[in-house]
């Protein structure tokens, strides 16, 4: 290639690069074509080519022109850094993998190849190997914010707490108003059992973009931020997801003596549940036709209200209680001689991609439970995951209860006629724990921050017990340890 075509080349791909940058693609697209039919052997034009397809989420498309520029010139990191992307946008991550590594053999200094290498690698639950990438990258560049967030998030996921918190501490002072930085501090606060500043700042969920609240506030009404509340009115807005909303209610009863009025605002399926418990006045799933209303609060901002500590959690149990009809209508359908078990095995399909907490097992990880005489296995198991009952191993005898659940308030009447749940961490573990039933929760080995890190048993749920992977991923031990203590349980 001349000189000249090599300045032509250049000057075509600045203005190409300055319409990107632009957000112009489409025009850069244009562009592209004709210098590709001019420059067909050249890389670049290819891979710029490929970024605006990216942009426009032509992924597939956009693989193609990259894998060309990577053939043409092998040797340069960027390319293999954006292929990498592209293949992880459409699930190949055993292909971004082969090519992140490739780009920071090539250039160490390639950040974002270590940044998304390092995700793929959290995701597969191979924290200790993305801390090896994660942390020479941010040597390299260390005003990189989000590469902070991941260092700690893996540090945590190994119970490296120290090192998480600082991390975060790290992208904190980096950018404050990143709300993922200080919601992951927060998390880690709350499990080292730090709950001032914890629950301050988990305070800073309400700055991401998508709310937590379950509906937003009524127009025009103050949030309640610890002013006195007599002769006021208050309501409670549930947020997140249903285990947050069963495991906060218990303080209702405190809030209730402080006001004239205290409304709730929840998920449906917890209605028919909660309206049983007194101190509520009003228990609704919107936000309007409500009366006067002098305040709302946040349910989880209740704690950092209150100034919760760990000696001072509420732990009166039970705060949730069975409806007795629902309850009386289920007895019949209980053995009288023999041990009943409810048993949860897997979370939300939300929970699918939270690989730090891997919380969800597998009924057939249960099945040891069907070597023991004297128990009768009774299925809380909501959803899709119900459906493995049907290839439960010979030797598990279970009664599929899913068809006959349409709320909590279903939920805990079977609950009060069993003798005990076995339950990973979902909002069954909560519901049991709420209302004084024997509560066995199966945790994972970085597990969510209400359970603490190390203890058989936690505050929030003085009659439940905890039994903790010892191993990442490795669910055997903790549930032989359930077997061995359930053969121990008395015989009716």
């Amino acid at each position: 290639m001349s000189s000249d075509d090599t300045n032509n080349l250049q000057k075509s791909l600045d203005i190409v690069t300055d319409l990107q940058k632009n957000g112009k693609d489409v025009e850069a697209i244009a562009q592209l074509d004709a210098i590709i039919t001019q420059f067909s052997g050249h890389p670049h034009p290819y891979f710029l080519l490929g970024i605006s397809l990216f942009n426009l989420k032509k992924y597939n498309k956009a693989i193609d022109l990259i894998s060309r520029a990577v053939a043409i010139a092998p040797e340069i990191a960027e390319y293999h850094t954006y292929l990498g992307i592209a293949l992880s946008k459409t699930g190949k991550k055993s292909l971004a993998k082969i090519r992140f590594k490739s780009a920071i053999t090539l250039d160490p200094r390639q950040t974002d190849a270590a940044f998304h290498l390092g995700d793929i690698l959290i995701d597969e639950g191979n924290p200790k190997e993305a801390i090896e990438y994660l942390q020479k990258a941010v040597e390299i560049k260390p005003d990189f914010v989000e590469m902070w967030n991941n260092l700690g998030l893996c540090h945590k996921a190994i119970k490296q707490l120290e090192l998480a918190k600082k991390c975060f501490e790290k992208a904190i002072e980096l950018n404050n108003n990143n709300a993922d930085s200080h919601i992951n501090l927060a998390m880690t606060l709350l499990i080292m059992g730090e709950y001032k500043k914890g629950w301050q700042e988990y305070e800073w969920r309400f700055k991401r973009e998508e709310s937590p609240l379950f509906c937003p506030p009524p127009d025009g009404v103050a949030k309640w931020r610890g002013e006195p509340l007599e002769g006021k009115n208050l309501i409670i807005i549930c947020e997140q997801g249903f285990g947050d909303s069963l495991q906060f209610v218990r303080y209702i009863p405190i809030l209730r003596k402080k006001c004239a009025k205290l409304l709730l605002i929840t998920q449906n399926n917890l209605i028919p549940l909660l309206q049983s418990i007194p101190e509520i006045d009003l228990i609704t799933n919107q936000n309007h036709n409500l009366g006067r209303i002098d305040y709302y609060c946040p349910l989880l901002s209740i704690p950092q209200i209150l100034k919760t500590t760990l000696k001072t959690i509420p732990n009166k149990i039970p705060y949730i209680e069975s409806i007795a009809e629902l309850t009386n209508q289920w007895q019949p359908k209980f053995s009288q001689k023999k041990i009943n078990v409810g048993l949860v095995w897997e979370g939300k399909p939300l929970f699918q991609n939270d690989p730090l907490r891997r919380r969800s097992t597998t009924l057939n990880d249960f099945a040891p439970l069907g070597n023991i005489e004297n128990v009768e296995i009774f299925s809380l198991q909501k959803g899709p995951p119900a459906k493995q009952i049907e290839s439960t191993p010979d030797n598990v005898d279970i009664v599929d209860l899913d068809q006959h659940i349409n709320n909590f308030a279903d939920t805990a009447a079977i609950i009060a006629n069993l003798d005990i749940v076995i339950t990973i961490d979902t909002a069954t573990a909560h519901l049991s724990g709420a209302m004084g039933k024997a509560t066995w929760v199966l945790l994972p080995f970085s597990p969510d921050w209400r359970w603490g890190l190390e203890s058989d048993t936690t505050p929030w749920y003085p009659k439940s017990l905890m039994f903790r992977q010892i191993t990442p991923n490795q669910w055997q031990e903790p549930i032989s340890q359930m077997v061995s203590l359930l053969k121990k349980w008395p015989i009716k």
